[in-house]
């Protein structure tokens, strides 16, 4: 993934670019709905279950998007993909 370049010449992985944890609320329950199990995926991105616990905690961007990278290959298939887009963006989700 550090070999992705932004137009102007950046990785967008640049300067150590977080994301709160809070992206990830759901992530492994979503993937046992698909029969996936969310353990290796998040073990191979370096990302640990304790490390999710605070919604408030920083993950390395480029570790996020590892996992859903990882999570939409073959046995995962995040066919979940929309529906955690759908999850984040919900009004519900928004209000709290």
């Amino acid at each position: 993934m550090a070999d992705l370049i932004t137009e102007e010449g950046v990785s967008p992985f640049a300067n150590n670019a977080r994301i709160r944890a809070d992206v990830l609320s759901g992530f492994a329950q979503m993937l046992k709905t698909y029969g996936a199990d969310p353990v290796p995926i998040l073990a191979k991105a370096s990302i640990s279950a304790q490390s999710l616990e605070d919604p408030f905690n920083w993950l390395p961007l480029e570790k996020f998007g590892l996992v859903l990278t990882l999570a939409a290959k073959p046995p995962a298939i995040l066919a979940s993909g929309s529906n955690m887009a759908a999850r984040q963006l919900s009004p519900t989700r928004l209000a709290t």
